[in-house]
């Protein structure tokens, strides 16, 4: 494998324009779910409704500072109150369409019931069957007009990564995972590798800083239908390079540079891109990040 090269001059200052202001309302100490998917941002909370806590789920897009609340899902022969939800958004490349996919499930099992919905108005969640019966997790990823996310296999309770045609709406599974990639399959992060699916994983499980060594990339090979890793190490600049930030991987762009972030804005913030192709890292200096508490890095 070629050796890393040194460090990438730092790029120019990104300033960032803030775009809209989002009241979600929500009941203090839950969490909010944050997704995005071409250009529209996807949130997932709770709100109390006449006493009973609701989840709410909210899609926007920046660009023309548009927001809507999604209909309730079909849930009328369920206790609403105990219900939890996992929900994935999908785009059908060739009609253009963004779809929400989601599932109900209460005292760690899912219900049998998967509803898709159009965004759009006027759209209404409609059941759909499912041939793959499984536990689905949260995290996922769309990539032509395909999602895919992990998943517990309902009859022999092993971990698998689940399919989903967003434009035909037929779920299947992908090849069996090996034993060594679980923990990236539990931990890691999907990424969209040159068309297919890949999940990155740090050598120190959740998050990246300077005592890290390498990553690893899996991915499945297309002709052999096997799945198959990488590993890469990081160049010795890295440790002096991020400091003492603690990052987590955020994604992998077009150009097959992988993208470092953190939760937390540091001042100043910076991004950090590291190319698997060159072995060279860049890193980006945000402006602007200072009243921010928190973030979420998302590649779209």
């Amino acid at each position: 494998m070629p050796q890393p090269q040194h460090l990438a001059e730092d790029a120019p200052p990104v300033a960032t324009n803030q775009l809209m202001h989002l009241p979600l309302s929500s009941i203090p100490d839950s969490k909010v779910y944050i997704n995005s998917i071409r250009g529209f941002v996807c949130f997932i909370y709770q709100r109390l409704v006449n006493g009973s806590i609701k989840h709410v789920q909210m899609i926007c897009k920046p660009s023309t500072q548009e927001s809507s609340n999604l209909p309730r899902m079909n849930t009328s022969r369920m206790n609403t109150t105990r219900i939890r939800m996992h929900s994935y958004y999908g785009y059908d490349e060739v009609n253009d369409q963004l779809k929400v996919l989601s599932m109900t499930w209460r005292s760690g099992r899912n219900f049998d019931d998967h509803q898709v919905l159009n965004f759009g108005p006027g759209n209404a969640w409609r059941t759909i069957p499912c041939s793959v019966p499984h536990f689905a997790r949260k995290k996922g990823i769309c990539i032509s007009s395909i999602l895919y996310y992990p998943a517990i296999d309902k009859s022999t309770g092993e971990h698998m990564i689940v399919s989903f045609d967003v434009r035909s709406e037929v779920f299947s599974a992908l090849p069996a995972i090996m034993e060594t990639m679980i923990e990236a399959l539990e931990l890691g992060t999907f990424v969209d590798y040159n068309g297919i699916l890949g999940i990155l994983q740090s050598d120190i499980t959740l998050h990246v800083d300077n005592t890290s060594k390498s990553f690893t990339l899996w991915y499945l090979d297309h002709e052999t239908q096997a799945w198959a890793h990488h590993i890469y190490e990081f160049p010795a600049s890295f440790e002096d390079t991020i400091g003492e930030a603690s990052l987590f991987i955020s994604g992998m762009t077009r150009t097959n540079e992988v993208v470092f972030s953190s939760y937390y804005p540091s001042h100043p913030f910076h991004l950090f891109y590291y190319n698997i192709v060159t072995n060279t890292f860049r890193r980006v200096e945000i402006q602007g990040m200072e009243a921010y508490e928190y973030l979420s890095t998302f590649l779209n």
